[in-house]
């Protein structure tokens, strides 16, 4: 099975959430991912991933294309943190039998926080891109006074990163 790559497919609707001007969601964005990525804790981080899933199902889009827009980052961040126990730390709690590794408990934690804060911030990002409209999104970046250079670059990336997938998906 190919997944066809579409942003605007749920990006219409009717809740609060679709309704609420583009700028105003991206301020909360950023400052969601600012906060989640200031955090110490790795429950307020679960939380905020929850947060986004209940907002999904608020807004009455599809929360299986939320996830499934999660799948490819989830594997990376899944990467980063399973490296994080053999190389961050001090306090030595295992040691990998045959690699002669050490795992540390500092790390097991670090990995944790890093897994709980990526997977909250792409959420949020995802969240956004699933109830904004692309074009509306990057005009509203353009308010901000985002250089022209980052959002032509942005648009062309969506734009071919989705024709590539339709592409894709007639191939196969």
């Amino acid at each position: 099975m190919h997944i066809h790559l579409d942003f605007d497919e749920y990006s219409e609707g009717n809740s609060l959430l679709h309704k609420l001007d583009a700028r105003i969601k991206v301020i909360c964005a950023f400052v969601a991912i600012f906060g989640i990525v200031i955090l110490n804790h790795w429950q307020i981080a679960l939380l905020a991933f929850i947060t986004c899933l209940g907002l999904v199902l608020y807004s009455k889009t599809s929360l299986k294309v939320f996830l499934r827009r999660l799948l490819y980052p989830f594997y990376i961040i899944v990467f980063v943190a399973i490296i994080q126990p053999f190389t961050y730390g001090s306090n030595v709690i295992a040691v990998v039998p045959g690699l002669s590794l050490p795992v540390y408990q500092e790390g097991i934690s670090f990995a944790i926080l890093i897994f709980t804060r990526c997977l909250a911030a792409v959420a949020v990002l995802n969240l956004l891109i699933l109830v904004t409209p692309m074009t509306t999104l990057l005009d509203s970046l353009e308010r901000f006074k985002i250089p022209s250079v980052i959002i032509d670059t942005m648009m062309l990336m969506f734009r071919y990163i989705s024709l590539i997938s339709e592409e894709s998906a007639r191939m196969y």
